[in-house]
């Protein structure tokens, strides 16, 4: 399984690079931030200068009268200029506050040379700073926005030209010649332009170079996914790039006078990120299948990886929408077998026959269990088929998760383990069966702390005097032990055994910081109150069990668009190339802009 490891790093790098770019302060932060840090740049430098009572009034002035203007000119650009999703008001401010506080070092650095050399030196080293500002401001609008060309120039330079204003009247008050200036403060907005769009140009080459694909248009699509939520970009470009492939997705549905309970498993991996793809599809299912089978549906992560993630949600819809069309279902009847578990080799697999039908758990846990390959499913449905059952339901667990320690465990020993364990599970007597279910949506988990839409469903069994549960969470894995924690829980209800099993939805990834982008079951989520949802979700399916029959169906959905393997590496390594191209170009061609700017302030007398 060790390849579906490294193509799992390559997601989560590019998760972890981009959701770090979009976490910002509340607006509030940001104003008090604001209006600090003017007054204080401002007055502190010219106090530097000129130590005196009126000095600090021109300065606590000359703060209020920067924030004031760009008040007005962020909100200008934000609602007139602009007019970008993904550049609103609030983001507006936050950049004009991350503008200022690259300004501040040469406005302090140039105060206290200046106050040995004289106030001109002050005055170049703003201007300078305000140089660095443009070409930050060039790179940011060019590479995530798609105005046109004057829009984004107008947008770039507004903010500091406006800001250079209070600065101008502060000079003039110091007694600085600031016509002597002009020369630079029209032709520095040229090289900020040209050194911005250089670097861009060297970022655009790598992507249609190497990898065919606009670096530059891919990061914009990424921007409006994480800053506005919007998917369509973003999953054009997979639609584009992505490849057609056949999923299957088996069902197993269980029905007394009217419908119990609902397992549905498709080949399509939750992802790649938010609402990007398959990574909602886990809530999507659930949901719309309990329209159609009124019962309490789960749709728990087969054996498959992120090169079937969907490519966008329109292929979702389709795959459930040719789902229920197609699906047949085969009278399973009234007997399964009990529960059986084999644990061999660091694997732990269970099993139970509903008549032909084989429904398996696989987990690795208390050791990291990740995505496991296709090939795993195909090998041991068609040894089941070899074996005389109709339909075969395998499921990975996915419900632990050690960012510290992870083993490796090859698919074929888990192969292995989990034919051993269905052919010590065929030698068991069928008997009737009891099942009951419930679902439990947990009003105080959202999705930054790792809880998806689907909630809780818990599905009991009663075979005999053996009473199994099987808990599915819609979430990205939970962190080690917690399983073990659960099903002591489960335990002391009575429960001989069962599996807490996690979908793998994909909904929370990049919505918060940190080295995965989201946070497993158990990380955030208080345990205990987890405990009391699970309780309540296993007491309520323990409550209404009744006699059923099963009923297997597979589908074959043909030709829906996947990212695929080697699209999903191309993609992360586009990232990491454009990164590292921006990280080997920063010096030369800035260190050459820097150089072309002090010449032209060393001209001035």
């Amino acid at each position: 399984m060790e390849k579906d490891q490294v193509l799992e790093h390559s997601i989560n790098q590019a998760v972890k690079h981009y959701s770090s770019m979009f976490f910002l302060p509340s607006i509030g932060k940001v104003v008090s931030a604001l209006v600090l840090l003017y007054v204080f740049g401002a007055s502190a430098s010219i106090l530097v200068l000129s130590p005196s009572i009126s000095s600090v009034i021109s300065g606590l002035l000359t703060g209020l009268l920067l924030f004031a203007v760009t008040l007005l000119v962020d909100f200008i650009i934000s609602e007139a200029v602009l007019v970008e999703p993904i550049f609103n008001f609030r983001r507006a401010l936050t950049f004009s506050l991350f503008c200022w506080v690259l300004w501040l070092p040469f406005i302090f650095l140039g105060a206290l040379l200046g106050y040995f050399l004289g106030a001109e030196v002050w005055v170049k080293f703003c201007l300078f700073g305000l140089a660095a500002v443009l070409t930050l401001r060039f790179i940011v609008f060019n590479a995530l926005l798609s105005n046109d060309f004057l829009r984004k120039t107008l947008a770039a330079v507004l903010y500091p030209f406006t800001c250079l204003i209070p600065l101008v009247l502060l000079w003039a008050r110091l007694g600085v010649q600031v016509a002597s200036f002009a020369a630079f403060i029209v032709i520095s907005p040229f090289v900020c332009f040209l050194s911005a769009f250089y670097l861009l140009l060297l970022i655009e080459r790598v992507g249609k170079k190497r990898y065919n694909l606009p670096a530059l248009r891919l990061f914009r699509a990424f921007m409006l996914n994480w800053v506005a939520g919007l998917n369509e970009p973003f999953e054009q470009i997979l639609e584009a790039f992505g490849c057609d492939v056949d999923i299957k997705v088996r069902i197993l549905k269980f029905q007394s006078a009217k419908p119990k309970a609902a397992v549905v498993v498709s080949l399509v991996h939750p992802g790649p990120f938010k609402n990007i793809g398959s990574s909602l599809l886990p809530s999507m299912v659930k949901q719309e299948f309990e329209k159609v089978f009124h019962c309490n549906t789960c749709a728990p992560l087969g054996i498959t990886g992120h090169e079937f993630d969907l490519a966008s949600k329109r292929q979702c819809y389709r795959l459930i929408k040719e789902t229920v069309e197609k699906a047949v279902f085969n009278n399973q009847g009234n007997l399964a077998t009990r529960f059986h578990r084999k644990a061999q080799h660091g694997v732990s697999v269970s099993c139970q026959l509903f008549g032909k039908t084989a429904l398996f758990t696989i987990t690795l846990a208390p050791n990291t269990t990740e995505d496991m390959p296709k090939q795993l499913d195909t090998v041991l449905y068609e040894e089941a088929k070899k074996r005389g059952l109709q339909c075969t339901v395998v499921l990975n667990a996915h419900n632990s998760i050690n960012d510290d320690t992870e083993v490796s465990v090859l698919a074929d020993t888990v192969r292995d383990v989990a034919l051993s364990c269905l052919d010590e599970t065929r030698l068991l007597t069928f008997e009737p069966f009891e099942v009951g279910s419930a679902t439990v949506y947990p009003k105080d988990f959202t999705l930054k702390d790792g809880m998806g839409p689907g909630g809780i469903t818990a599905v009991a069994v009663k075979v005999g005097a053996q009473r199994v549960i099987y808990i599915v969470i819609d979430g990205n894995n939970m962190i080690s032990g917690l399983r073990e924690k659960i099903l002591k829980l489960l335990s002391s209800m009575g429960f001989q055994d069962g599996e807490v099993l996690t979908t793998d939805t994909h909904a929370m990834t990049t919505l918060v910081l940190g080295n995965r982008g989201y946070r497993a079951i158990g990380e955030a989520i208080d345990h205990d109150k987890l405990m009391l949802y699970i309780r309540e979700a296993a007491e309520a399916a323990l409550n209404n069990l009744a006699p059923c029959t099963a009923y297997s169906s597979e589908i074959t959905v043909y030709g829906l668009r996947v990212v695929g393997e080697n699209q999903l590496k191309t993609l992360a390594q586009l990232l990491e190339s454009a990164i590292t191209t921006a990280k080997r170009s920063l010096l030369p061609i800035f260190g050459f802009e820097s150089l072309i700017l002090l010449l032209l302030l060393t001209t001035i007398k």
